[in-house]
């Protein structure tokens, strides 16, 4: 999992919809605390702009803890953690002088997240 360095394995139990997935993930054990999971949902959607059909990206991501009776909490060697995620995200795009290409350069990105555990 090169995107996230503290996962060990990612598991997609169910897949709900189109934009919403259930997933098992264990993290790397961090010394001296003991292993953790978590299983959630996580639904991810795009927020159409009604007023500007040209705007830029919105979209939102919520993942919320889940219970699975083939998957339950604590029983091995992990610690289940609990979570609640909040994420909005919006790509705004610098346009180029004279009309370049648009590169990594003109993108930026503004981040709002909330996470209650």
């Amino acid at each position: 999992m090169h995107f996230a360095a503290t996962l060990e394995q990612m598991t997609v139990l169910e897949t709900v919809s189109e934009d919403t997935l259930v997933f098992l993930q264990v993290h790397k054990r961090i010394w001296p605390t003991s292993q953790r999971d978590a299983l959630f949902w996580s639904h991810m959607r795009k927020v159409p702009n009604d007023k500007d059909q040209d705007g830029q990206d919105i979209w939102i991501v919520c993942n919320h803890s889940t219970d699975d009776p083939d998957f339950p909490a604590n029983t091995g060697k992990c610690v289940r953690v609990y979570l609640t995620v909040c994420l909005v995200c919006q790509t705004f795009i610098d346009p180029p002088k004279d009309g370049a290409k648009i590169t990594r350069e003109n993108l930026t990105c503004k981040i709002s997240y909330c996470s209650v555990g």
